[in-house]
């Protein structure tokens, strides 16, 4: 059953990122960035309910999982000197540590937070090399989505 919330979390980042054009047969309403955003956070709230980890403060971190997924945080590209046309490791690294913190309040509550602030790290680090060394839209995107889900313990 993971492994299965894994590859949808991997699919539906996916496909919040797409346009219908990169996946013609599928109906418009599924390739939009809410497929994304939605889809992620609830499969973050039933994996952690799978791993038997389920607390009602996730309800209220997946509306900040949400609004963390929703953003590449190109912000941070006029303090690099960058444009925003693009995303860099450090938009990478931010995007990955923020979705991690979003579950700031389950950590605090359930006595867990030394855990979220080190797979918040662990998630940051990771998109930002794998975002950097991959070109593969789909293997690149569908990582991050993997990793989401994935690295929740």
């Amino acid at each position: 059953m993971r492994v299965i919330l894994i590859i949808l979390g991997a699919i539906l980042y996916r496909l919040g990122g797409a346009s219908h054009s990169d996946y013609p047969k599928l109906p418009k309403w599924l390739v939009k960035s809410y497929t994304r955003d939605i889809g992620v956070t609830l499969l973050t709230i039933l994996y952690l309910t799978v791993l038997g980890k389920y607390h009602w403060s996730l309800w209220g971190c997946g509306l900040l999982t949400w609004g963390s997924l929703t953003t590449y945080h190109k912000w941070l590209n006029k303090y690099f000197g960058d444009t925003t046309e693009d995303a860099h490791w450090y938009n990478w690294f931010a995007h990955g540590f923020v979705i991690g913190l979003s579950l700031i309040p389950y950590g605090v509550i359930t006595n867990t937070l030394p855990m979220v602030i080190c797979r918040s790290l662990l998630m940051g680090f990771v998109m930002a090399i794998w975002c950097e060394c991959q070109s593969d839209v789909e293997i690149e995107e569908g990582f991050r989505g993997a990793v989401i889900v994935g690295s929740l313990w």
